[in-house]
């Protein structure tokens, strides 16, 4: 029975949250599951100024490429599509219990 529960916790951090399981065989609601953010429902944020600010300071400073590069590149690595953790803007580890 523990050893199930590990299993699940480890695979459930792999794979995303209990929407997503299939099957009827579960164990109970667990205290450090999480669940997905709501989906968007506003329009996307305006993105031009900030793309125009990032080109400025490309256009200022050319070695500004190498940080830009660098910078998505740490986000990207970071980031996990199946629970949408980490990365620049998911960034959950500052919510509870992963900040704790």
């Amino acid at each position: 029975k523990d050893f199930g529960k590990s299993w699940y916790q480890l695979m459930t951090r792999d794979m995303g949250p209990r929407s997503r399981c299939l099957g009827d065989n579960l164990p109970e609601l667990q205290a450090w599951e999480s669940k997905l953010p709501n989906p968007r429902t506003s329009e996307l944020p305006n993105y031009i100024p900030v793309r125009s600010s990032i080109q400025d300071a490309i256009d200022t400073d050319p070695t500004n490429v190498a940080a830009f590069a660098s910078l998505a590149f740490a986000c990207s690595r970071t980031f996990r599509q199946t629970d949408y953790r980490g990365g620049c803007n998911g960034a959950r580890i500052r919510f509870p219990p992963e900040s704790e």
